[in-house]
């Protein structure tokens, strides 16, 4: 039977060294029962594989592997030494309140250190290296290479800084650790550290499924050559057999060689690469141009014209309650009938909605009302429906859904709305974060094969002189990571509206008005795409009361303390009067304020509730 998983706290972010946070040595790690009660803690991937201290092909940036543990994805992340900086892990050295005689005396060198994730040890970071400093006695480490230590935040030391490996910290570690020196130096063996048999073994047998015709361009022939080596070297041979099922590829077992040898594996490719292949998915691998041009000289299929292709991720935005549940419904009506979508064709396809708005009568009222006014009815079998109000469905959860589904099935996909599939601790404004959620969305859209359309909504306060790129709410990368944005904006004409498209595969379009006669949207032609400009004087009370909720909606979904430059962007609102706000919003309980480093955070007021 397993045993209850250690509780898993999210790592202190800002606390981590930024001498540390710079250097691309990152891993991941989750907790892993190796034996009933007993918890690991091994070193992974962000391809889920395990890692190697040895093989920099596993590593990544701090930015990617906080992003992962903000997914829900890992439970924490870990640094790899590498002979620039050393560590000492002193494991059960906290008892209650009081730490031993040797986690003060190596507090006392003023160096960064921190509560491990068991809350029983601390970790030292140091900068410097010796090649004696790599050895373990029991629960007592220092490690100067072919490791890992976690990495928590959860700081202890005065401050954050990583000084020096000078004569006081050998004169500490030979005081506490006298028979450090004798004891035998740890060193790391690839394969039976870092990569289990089965991991090996697994990476074999996706060879065996690989398709000849895979080794017949020499992209992906490389591709399957680096993804091999960065699982084990010891897969040379097997990866020289594979290619030898490729006649016209396979010059010489001493070319192949000589291939394997130039190889340097990278950080986005491994076993799962093999898996992929198998599988006949593709990844991303070098090419030659002119093969390049060959091979994928056609675009793709398009979906809707002037904006979407198949494969491709686009957002559409616009404020809140203007009906973009209609324009959705209407778009994916004339995708089930290859209708038109506001003067668009659409080419006909199946359509899956995901939607985690409405109520069930609520979604099949709007869609019937839509079908009547257009007078195009869907036969069956042509739009399916998951509706997720009232779940606690996220993106993670999500995913386990999509790659279920079959390729190719769906031409369209709707996701209404964007908000309600972040992961819980990852912020609208992260822009590290939701790159990883939109790096999700394109591994969907790639899986399906079908378009994806993602509702979101536009920040708030004035749009008028906002690029098109700049409407949405929360980090920019969230359009810019994107394939098409459709930006709708308020139209100086009551019941009208301006529709902006920016996208990457389709010449640049002009904005055009749309005009709104309930449950339809119209091209509007005849009626200029004039922007409505804001009102002078004061800001009516209601605006207020919206960017109350937004702020509160923010501090609640973050759970830990938001800078007030975040708050002031997402409430949509002037500086001074968003701080006017804040500080109403704290004398009436509702939020406190945090000062760290000279800096103002909020946080919800939780205590309060």
């Amino acid at each position: 039977m397993l045993g209850e998983k250690p509780v898993v706290c999210q790592p202190c972010w800002d606390n981590i060294p930024v001498d540390l946070r710079v250097i691309p040595h990152w891993v991941v790690w989750s907790y892993t029962e190796r034996a009933p009660g007993k918890w690991d803690k091994p070193p992974m991937q962000l391809n889920g594989f395990l890692a190697s201290p040895n093989n920099p092909a596993h590593w990544t940036t701090f930015e990617k592997a906080k992003a992962a543990v903000l997914l829900k994805k890992f439970d924490g992340v870990g640094f790899v030494f590498t002979e620039d900086f050393v560590g000492i892990d002193l494991d059960k050295s906290i008892r209650g309140e009081n730490y031993s005689q040797a986690v003060q005396d190596f507090l006392a060198l003023d160096s960064y250190a921190e509560i491990s994730p068991s809350g029983q040890g601390v970790k030292f970071w140091f900068r410097g290296s010796k090649p004696e400093w790599n050895r373990k006695i029991g629960d007592n480490e220092i490690y100067s290479k072919t490791r890992y230590f976690t990495v928590t935040g959860n700081m202890i030391s005065q401050s954050n800084k990583i000084a020096k490996a000078e004569e006081a910290f050998e004169r500490t570690v030979k005081k506490h650790y006298g028979n450090l020196y004798a004891s035998q130096i740890v060193t790391t063996d690839f394969d039976s550290w870092a990569v289990p048999q089965y991991d090996i073994d697994k990476a074999r047998e996706a060879m065996r499924l690989i398709p000849p015709s895979i080794a017949e361009d020499r992209s992906t022939w490389i591709a399957v050559g680096l993804a091999a080596k960065a699982t084990s070297p010891s897969l040379k041979e097997d990866w020289i057999d594979w290619s030898a099922t490729a006649p016209t590829k396979f010059v010489s077992r001493e070319d192949c060689e000589k291939t394997w040898d130039s190889l340097k594996p990278r950080g986005d490719i491994g076993v799962g690469t093999l898996v992929m292949f198998a599988k006949g998915k593709s990844c991303g691998a070098l090419y030659d141009l002119t093969q390049l041009q060959t091979t994928y000289s056609q675009m793709r299929p398009i979906v809707i014209a002037d904006m979407l292709r198949k494969g491709e991720v686009g957002n559409l935005i616009s404020a809140a309650k203007i009906g973009k549940s209609f324009l959705v419904a209407d778009l994916a009506i004339a995708c089930a009938t290859g209708g038109t979508w506001l003067g668009k064709q659409v080419t006909q396809g199946k359509v899956l909605v995901l939607d985690f708005e409405l109520h069930r009568e609520t979604f099949s009222s709007r869609y019937s009302k839509v079908q009547q006014a257009k007078n195009q009815f869907v036969r069956q079998g042509m739009i399916d429906v998951a509706l997720f109000r009232g779940t606690k469905t996220d993106l993670v959860q999500l995913e386990k859904i999509v790659v279920d589904l079959k390729t190719d099935e769906y031409s369209l996909v709707i996701l209404d709305a964007l908000y309600r599939v972040i992961p819980k601790g990852v912020s609208e404004n992260d822009n590290a974060g939701m790159l990883q959620v939109y790096d999700a969305l394109d591994h969907f859209a790639e899986w399906t094969g079908a378009s994806w359309v993602v509702v979101h909504h536009s920040s708030k306060g004035d749009q008028s002189g906002k690029s098109t790129v700049d409407v949405g709410s929360g980090a920019g990368s969230i359009n810019r990571a994107v394939d098409c944005v459709m930006a709708i904006r308020e139209h100086e004409a009551p019941n009208h509206a301006v529709i902006d498209v920016k996208n990457r595969s389709f010449p640049s379009m002009e904005p055009f008005s749309v005009r709104w006669e309930y449950p339809l949207w119209h091209l509007a032609n005849e009626v200029e795409p004039t922007i409505k400009q804001p009102t002078r004087g004061g800001r009516p009370k209601s605006e207020l009361v919206k960017a109350k909720e937004m702020i509160l909606e923010e501090l609640i979904n973050a759970g830990i303390p938001v800078p007030q430059s975040t708050v002031i962007e997402v409430a949509g609102i002037a500086r001074e009067t968003c701080r006017r706000l804040l500080s109403e919003m704290e004398d009436e309980g509702s939020v406190k304020r945090v000062e760290n480093k000279g800096r103002v955070y909020w946080e919800w007021a939780c205590d309060l509730f």
